[in-house]
């Protein structure tokens, strides 16, 4: 997987077993949103057309909304939620070598949540992340 530090894609090529140029195919392209507000308005939009995330995940250093295009290629759009120096130290901590996944969470939850003003903290954070009970908010702009 090819990833940057800025908003710039992250593309992971997925291959076949024999190597053929025609084999290789995109396993997932991934693109990071300036905030919270900007992920969620990418939902609703899609939404909005029949277009729902297959997968929300979140990671704890970020949250996502996995999608499949028509072709089957996977999109990954996410928001960054810790700054690199705390997102490495979540890395290295016993809640990301229990479950290096995430967890499930519902979009559509967070979206009404967020429409009114409320604390999404619970929502946007694991479970096992002290940040899902903390004092409401959300790191806006990485």
């Amino acid at each position: 997987m090819l990833s940057s530090t800025s908003a710039q894609p992250r593309i992971a090529p997925r291959t076949g077993r024999q190597w053929h140029p025609a084999s290789i195919t995109l396993a997932t392209l991934g693109e990071t949103w300036r905030n919270l507000e900007e992920l969620i308005d990418t939902y609703a939009r899609l939404k909005s057309r029949g277009i729902m995330p297959t997968r929300p995940i979140r990671h704890g250093l970020t949250l996502s909304l996995y999608y499949r295009d028509p072709d089957g290629n996977g999109l990954e759009f996410q928001i960054d939620l810790m700054e690199a120096k705390a997102a490495n130290e979540f890395m290295s901590g016993p809640a990301f070598a229990a479950n290096p996944v995430g967890e499930p969470f519902d979009p559509e939850a967070l979206a009404a949540r967020l429409a009114q003003g409320k604390p999404v903290n619970d929502l946007i954070f694991r479970s096992d992340q002290a940040e899902s009970k903390a004092t409401p908010g959300v790191v806006t702009e990485a």
